[in-house]
């Protein structure tokens, strides 16, 4: 009477972990660059934010500067790849984004007339995460 075998070879646990490991290969950098344009989103969506309650201040106090940026910038949600500074004026601002993570080398800027741009002049990180 034979045994019926029960335990894997070891060819069958090498195949599986083949699969396993191309499997992580083709999944993290997707994963990575999810997260990316995530959180690009984030902070795109809280300089919007940030940008319209100055605007809302200043249709009330006809001065930027004067504004509590500080209580306005907690109540955004937070993010890891960037850091959101400020520069008031009284009738001026620019908001910019600095990235956090060294695979992220533009700046996000945001300015009170509406201009976007980078900080190398162009718009392109506006538009795309890379």
């Amino acid at each position: 009477m034979k045994r019926a075998h029960t335990a894997f070879s070891l060819l069958e646990l090498l195949i599986v972990l083949a699969l396993i490991g191309i499997l992580v290969k083709l999944g993290v950098p997707s994963y990575r660059q999810f997260r990316c344009r995530s959180d690009w989103q984030v902070v795109k969506g809280n300089l919007y934010s940030l940008a319209s309650d100055l605007e809302a201040f200043y249709l009330t106090q006809h001065n930027y500067k004067l504004a509590p940026i500080d209580r306005l910038a907690n109540k955004l949600p937070k993010t890891k790849y960037y850091r959101i500074t400020w520069q008031l004026d009284k009738d001026a601002y620019t908001l910019t984004a600095s990235p956090l993570a060294r695979n992220i080398t533009q700046k996000l800027i945001l300015q009170h007339n509406g201009r976007r741009s980078c900080s190398d002049g162009t718009q392109q990180c506006w538009e795309e995460c890379k």
